[in-house]
């Protein structure tokens, strides 16, 4: 083989592809069970797909058809929560309609092969799932080849081109959100912002009308994948490459033909997005988000960034190479560097703002990965500038070592090795490098986060052993003097709280719950969960949700630990539903309870 070729783009995109799709199909694809494949439309990707089988299958965008007896085998793929009030009796898909649009041909494909297969044509099948996870490789190639014509316009050599793109593709969560979570926004924010950034330099650097109109297009499709993504806007002073450049660039797209023109192509676009809102809501312009938004007083910048919740660069080390790569950019040219720093600036202040700092369950600080084509470029000079052969060997060993990190950390994140959502230091080394099995489900999670304010005392309030509410507890169990309840390898499950919803159905509710618990046993705990469920009146369950009561597996015995616990009750149950809270002993280990209460607190919500 051409030597050359190892170092040639070419080669990185050959090494990307295969490793996409090697770990699509034995960890997206097969998966454990064989059936993996069944869980690519997961999490926030239900609602980004859910357009396509309610318009081209179900033609019905209210979404009740998930809630159709017919349809009960779908129906686990969509949730209530992505259904947002508007008004009395309308609602809203939570998710932009942009992913859709851009899986519309995939879809197509899909439902032809289930045709011809005899599979069924329900938007579900192996077919549809088979051409999504063909859909998120296509659109990662796509980004990239889109991300090396804009470093070619920076004259960077092919050969540091191929290791940026081995970097950003393997090097990142842009792997994970393409080969595992393969229907979620960011592989293909990343393709449009790759394409935007490339079309926008163009026409700042040689004034063709035909990139203005292209970017145009492609800023419209950012809008409706993920609005929150328009800042990138703040990115063109950067891409045009200079103050004159970008004078000259101004002042031809505000000539009359060019920015109405510009504008049509934009309005275009968004307006299948608002055609969606006024079919759905009679309205075409809607906040889908409901109550969520930002905070702009308080953001948790060093939280976003370094957290290991969920940090960036924590999760995503390759990325400090822009520190040094920013100054790198100042020695090549003030006008880049400063104009940089702003849009970087600005989009961590941005994400930080957001009223879940986090963003809910994922790998790493995933909102920033859209925005990976733009944020690698001073990395990408710095490595083209730098000569000292001691000093680039390391750049190279450093971002070798963070592909292995990634690599592993996808595998521990596919398979809950590391926590969704609730990592912090002692969680992070004790799971750091482990792939074995025995780590797996073993970390627990932290109460649920709120935008909104609680009121400042709980509306209902019951405590186990209080003479006053203990009716309301279900279910024997051995107290001893000191009032510990007991669990043994006979108590499955503890004593249950049992109201019934109508209690609490004037306002929405957040549940707090504390408990002492001590382990007779070492890791008596670990696989005990607090569970709060919702049934309905034949005691079917309706919703569940638990945690684990250790955060950590423990070696510690006989002494009392307290842990909180804490979830945002579901608004839209029957008055005779039932919630119930319980402690659940999976394992029917040694160890005892004390001091549990529980609190619902009404949540203050702005009027719609």
């Amino acid at each position: 083989m051409n030597v050359s070729f190892l170092k040639s783009s070419h080669f990185s995109f050959f090494v990307v592809a295969a490793c996409v799709v090697f770990f699509s199909y034995m960890h997206r694809w097969n998966g454990e069970d064989g059936n993996g494949w069944e869980a690519t439309v997961d999490g926030d990707s239900k609602g980004n797909y859910a357009y396509l089988p309610a318009l081209f299958i179900y033609h019905d965008l209210s979404f009740n058809f998930y809630d159709q007896a017919e349809n009960s085998a779908i129906k686990r793929y969509y949730h209530p929560r992505f259904k947002v009030r508007t008004s009395v009796d309308s609602y809203v898909n939570k998710n932009y309609c942009g992913v859709a649009v851009l899986l519309t041909p995939f879809f197509v494909a899909g439902h032809g092969i289930a045709w011809l297969t005899g599979e069924m044509q329900s938007g579900y099948s192996w077919p549809y799932m088979f051409t999504l996870i063909a859909a998120a490789i296509f659109y990662l190639l796509a980004g990239l080849y889109y991300l090396r014509k804009l470093l070619s316009s920076y004259q960077i050599q092919d050969s540091t081109i191929a290791l940026i793109i081995a970097g950003i593709a393997i090097g990142t969560n842009l792997f994970y959100y393409t080969a595992v979570h393969s229907t979620m926004a960011h592989v293909y924010s990343f393709f449009v912002i790759s394409v935007f950034a490339y079309h926008i330099r163009m026409y700042c650097l040689n004034s063709t009308i035909r990139n203005l109109y292209l970017a145009a297009l492609f800023l419209g499709l950012i809008t409706i994948i993920r609005p929150l993504n328009l800042m990138i806007v703040f990115a063109i002073p950067f891409l045009a490459g200079s103050w004159p450049d970008l004078k000259q660039a101004l002042v031809k797209i505000f000539r009359p033909q060019v920015f109405l023109v510009s504008l049509l192509l934009f309005v275009l676009v968004i307006s299948v997005q608002l055609g969606l809102f006024k079919l759905q809501t009679g309205s075409y312009f809607v906040w889908s988000y409901g109550n969520e938004g930002f905070n702009f007083s308080n953001p948790h910048i060093l939280q976003s960034l370094f957290s290991f919740r969920k940090g960036w660069l924590v999760y995503t080390p390759v990325m400090l190479m822009i520190i040094p790569g920013i100054y790198f950019f100042f020695k090549r040219s003030i006008y880049e560097g400063i104009s940089f720093t702003c849009v970087l600036l600005i989009c961590i202040y941005i994400i930080s703002s957001w009223w879940s700092w986090y963003f809910g369950d994922g790998f790493g600080l995933r909102a920033y990965i859209d925005f990976y084509a733009v944020f690698i470029i001073p990395v990408a000079l710095m490595v083209q500038t730098i000569t000292n052969r001691l000093v680039k060997f390391w750049i190279y060993t450093f971002l070798i070592l963070c592909i292995v990190l990634n690599l592993i950390q996808t595998y521990q994140y596919r398979y809950n090795i590391i926590h969704p959502d609730a990592m912090n230091f002692e969680k992070y080394k004790y799971v750091f490098l482990q792939t074995g099995s025995d780590f797996r489900n073993v970390l627990g999670g932290k109460p649920e986060l709120l935008y909104f304010e609680l009121e400042e005392t709980p509306a209902l309030r019951y405590k186990l052993l209080n003479t006053s509410s203990e009716p309301l507890w279900t279910s024997a169990f051995s107290v001893n003097q000191a009032s510990e309840i007991m669990f043994n390898s006979d108590t499955e499950y503890g004593p249950a709280l049992s109201l019934n919803f109508e209690a609490i159905s004037d306002a929405d509710y957040y549940v707090k719950i504390q408990l002492s618990r001590k382990e007779k046993e070492t890791g008596a705990c670990d696989g005990t969960f607090l569970v709060f469920t919702i049934e309905d009146s034949a005691g079917n369950t309706l919703f569940w949700n638990g945690e684990k009561i250790n955060e950590l597996p423990s070696e510690e015995i006989n002494e009392w630990r307290k842990r909180k616990f804490g979830f945002s009750v579901p608004a839209d149950f029957q008055a005779d539903s039932r919630i119930k809270i319980f402690v659940w002993n999976k394992n029917k280990t040694l160890f005892s309870i004390k001091e549990m209460e529980v609190e619902f607190y009404k949540i203050n919500k702005p009027e719609n």
